[in-house]
């Protein structure tokens, strides 16, 4: 009879894959000892700077914001632009030739008669909280920084404003309109949404 070879032995694991298994294994109890303890004040950044305003993370995202945005939220936004597209356009006409940027004309007229309908929309879908009658401070600090300039730095600054904030309304109507929780506002988003792509364009416009 022939003998049957015995077992053989399995191979020692080498120096490198020991090394490999103490990494991993620190790692695993480095990561179960931070979520025992759990965030405390100061472990982590707000939610605001992470992800910034409704608007930001709506452009972020090509329109759709990582989470809807509450109605409350989007009014308070909403209701900002149009004060904010108002006020610096009637700096404009006060520091430009008539004619000279006809786009502030029509920014007045059309940022009134949004406002003049979110009010309604408000009043009649009974949203909670009053709607904003005055610039919030960092609206405020841009406007204030616009009463000081004359000439093209003022023209070169209201241009960058006027891109800057119908850039932001883009986003955020586009992100109520797809996932807002008010029916009535959504479809006033939707609505209004070509009319702000156009604001867009024409500010892209200007020289």
């Amino acid at each position: 009879m022939t003998d049957i070879p015995q077992a053989q032995a399995r191979p020692r694991p080498t120096r490198d894959y020991s090394i490999y298994v103490l990494i991993v294994a620190g790692l695993a109890f480095v990561l179960f000892a931070l979520w025992s303890r759990g965030p405390g004040a100061g472990d982590l950044p707000s939610a605001a700077s992470v992800f910034g305003t409704a608007a930001q993370r709506a452009e972020a995202t090509g329109g759709a914001a990582t989470a809807p945005i509450p109605t409350a939220e989007f009014v308070q936004m909403a209701a900002l632009g149009n004060l904010f597209e108002i006020e610096t356009s009637r700096i404009a006409r006060s520091k430009t030739d008539p004619g000279e940027l006809d786009f502030a004309d029509q920014m007045i007229v059309a940022h009134l008669k949004t406002a003049a309908e979110l009010r309604g929309l408000h009043e009649s879908a009974k949203i909670d909280g009053a709607l904003p009658t005055e610039l919030d401070a960092a609206h405020r600090a841009k406007v204030d920084q616009l009463r000081v300039l004359d000439g093209p730095a003022f023209r070169e600054a209201y241009v960058k404003m006027q891109r800057d904030a119908h850039r932001d309304a883009v986003a955020l109507f586009q992100a109520y309109a797809r996932s807002g929780d008010n029916p009535e506002l959504k479809q006033w988003a939707e609505t209004t949404l070509p009319a702000l792509k156009h604001h867009l364009e024409m500010a892209r416009a200007l020289n």
